[in-house]
């Protein structure tokens, strides 16, 4: 690996390519991570999912696009996205890989990737409706969910503070009325986090559940809209006001899918 690649979780102006992390610790996706122990497993597992038969049982457009990007991937092609500087702040290019595109077809926890591709697809939704200005997108990388290990040194407070530290950067610059749209995952599920920094209110949207069930994410939100107020100058509420709104994920599946494929087609 290159050392002038890129972290998947860079620190702006600390840490941003490989280079720079050689001697620290930086945050690192758990899915490229393979403990020793786990090896053989894995070798197990993606053999019988390389063999897997296709069901008929899912909806066309998944298997349509996992048909697709099977066949591109064996074929030697790239599967990328390239996201506007407007998205996210920075240009962004999104490489999906057939480990982001088969838990789609088998119904396991999809990717921070897969988000990535769904925001893709919601911003140009809104640029088509000149609705752009009162939305702003957090990168689900930009938020790293870190990994406690028994050899860790660091507290689950500092952790958790390290976390709302993180998404309180990205609310820098908030204008008023605008709404933050942050994904979050709880390890095997996500959620859509709705953030309106001035007024202190959150809404958290969850196909699973009509309350709040992840209290450390609780915890991370409104200690960031503390920084916040504090980078303010302002005192802020006493107490975050939030809103469960439940809801349903198949349409959104329906629509990563067909915008996954239509990228790359």
């Amino acid at each position: 690996m290159q050392k002038s690649a890129r972290l998947p979780f860079p620190i702006p102006n600390e840490c941003e390519i490989l280079g720079d992390a050689v001697g620290t610790h930086v945050a690192w996706p758990e899915h490229l991570v393979t403990l020793r122990h786990e090896k053989h497993q894995r070798k197990i597992t993606g053999h019988a999912k390389k063999n897997q038969t296709l069901s008929s049982n899912v909806p066309r457009s998944v298997r349509s696009l996992y048909c697709y990007c099977k066949q591109a991937f064996d074929n030697g092609k790239k599967l990328s996205i390239h996201l506007d500087e407007e998205v996210f702040g920075d240009n962004y290019e999104l490489n999906l890989h057939l480990e982001d595109i088969s838990p789609l077809y088998l119904l396991e926890p999809i990717s921070a990737n897969c988000m990535v591709a769904y925001i893709w697809h919601l911003y140009k939704k809104l640029v088509k409706e000149n609705n752009i200005g009162k939305f702003k997108f957090v990168n689900p990388h930009n938020i790293p969910n870190f990994q406690r290990t028994t050899n860790d040194k660091i507290g689950k407070t500092e952790r958790l503070n390290q976390r709302a530290s993180f998404l309180s950067d990205q609310l820098i610059g908030a204008l008023v009325n605008q709404l933050f749209l942050v994904p979050s995952s709880s390890g095997f599920h996500w959620n859509l986090t709705v953030i309106e920094p001035h007024k202190e209110m959150v809404y958290l949207l969850d196909s699973t559940s009509q309350r709040i069930r992840d209290d450390e994410w609780k915890y991370v939100v409104e200690m960031a809209l503390k920084l916040f107020n504090s980078n303010k100058g302002k005192k802020g509420r006493k107490h975050v006001q939030w809103e469960v709104i439940s809801t349903t994920r198949y349409e959104a599946m329906r629509l990563l899918c067909d915008e996954i494929y239509e990228a790359n087609y």
